[in-house]
């Protein structure tokens, strides 16, 4: 795959010293590898997450892009190529290390986590297949390919993410001011300590927690949290009340499951659920608790039956095993309309008639 470095490359890379001696001289760095066999030189230099944190670099001046037949091309996906990245930044590396007179490109920096809060949908259904990386390395390819908007993290839903940071928290929070203490507390947090256990695995990237998917999970509660002057879920204010209280009661961040209320609504696969065609949870959640509770009756669709009918062995496999025929049967009647579509423009095309310039 093209986001992968060869492992030669990515030693000297890591290590300045290896830098300045072999340069880009894969031969002689095999050698000193060879020789120096229980040396302890690291080999941790991730050219995704270096590019990622060079965003001068991100554009496509430079040229780190290839297919996969090794042409060269432009900045898009599946166009990275790590081993080009690579010998740009150890060359670049070497003339700084020598003479000071290259940019001191970074080696990491980018703040993968609070990039992959803000585009977590985008970026898991785009790199889904890239199974070799970890959702930190996919959400700085993703900004090397994409380049979104990079958004401050979202400090009290990090908080309501980790249940030994509400618990910490929870031994300290004054009785007012609550709101704007817990979100200076997740930010001391994440900046002293937080953010380096994420990007050095000790501490685990859970799932975000999700205010639509917390209240979607129960419904009954959507009153207490729903501005009904812009019809939409006051996500601080959920959001809050799990990290005070929900919590500490046994709520569940998430046991909403979109499956059951699709099969039993199934006109809402017409509605705008997916990303990069895949059913976004987020998007159905907040359908749900849109039309909560006019769409709240879970009998119309039978389980039983359909696995009967289908040969689904369980039957609670039903209602995603349904959802996911009708989706194929929306999906084909998309691509029918588009065929029309393309027909009907070629044949007003060719209608129009031929217009005669005078001379």
């Amino acid at each position: 795959m093209l986001h992968k470095v060869c492992d030669v490359l990515r030693f000297i890379a890591s290590n300045d010293d290896i830098i300045e001696l072999c340069g880009l001289n894969k031969t002689l760095a095999e050698k000193y590898i060879k020789i120096y066999k229980e040396s302890k030189k690291e080999s941790n230099f991730d050219p995704i997450i270096s590019l990622a944190s060079n965003p001068e670099l991100v554009d496509n001046k430079y040229d780190f892009w290839s297919t996969k037949k090794g042409s060269i091309t432009k900045k898009k996906f599946g166009a990275f190529d790590a081993d080009k990245y690579t010998k740009f930044y150890i060359s670049s590396r070497k003339v700084y290390i020598e003479n000071n007179e290259n940019p001191d490109f970074k080696s990491n920096g980018f703040d993968c986590y609070s990039y992959l809060m803000a585009y977590e949908d985008d970026i898991i259904t785009k790199y889904e297949d890239y199974s070799d990386l970890t959702l930190l390395q996919k959400a700085a390819l993703h900004y090397i390919e994409y380049t979104y908007e990079v958004k401050q993290l979202d400090y009290l839903k990090y908080l309501a993410s980790y249940d030994d940071l509400i618990n910490l928290a929870s031994e300290s929070i004054p009785k007012e001011n609550q709101l704007p203490w817990l979100v200076d507390f997740a930010k001391v947090h994440y900046n002293n300590t937080g953010k380096k256990e994420i990007m050095e695995g000790v501490r685990e990237v859970t799932d975000f927690f999700d205010a639509w998917k917390y209240i979607a999970s129960y419904p009954i509660t959507k009153d207490l949290f729903w501005n009904k002057e812009e019809e939409t879920l006051n996500e601080t204010d959920a959001t809050l009340a799990y990290v005070k209280d929900g919590f500490k009661n046994g709520l569940h961040r998430n046991i909403f499951i979109p499956d059951v209320y699709l099969a039993n609504y199934p006109n809402r696969i017409k509605d705008d659920i997916f990303i990069n065609g895949k059913i976004c949870f987020h998007k159905v959640a907040k359908i749900w608790l849109m039309n909560f509770p006019n769409e709240s009756s879970f009998d119309v669709f039978d389980p039983t039956e359909f696995a009967d009918q289908n040969g689904v062995k369980d039957s609670f496999d039903s209602f995603k095993s349904f959802v996911n025929k009708q989706v194929s049967v929306y999906d084909k009647f998309l691509k029918n309309n588009k065929k029309i579509w393309y027909k009907f423009r070629n044949m007003m095309f060719c209608a129009k008639p031929q217009i005669k310039f005078g001379k």
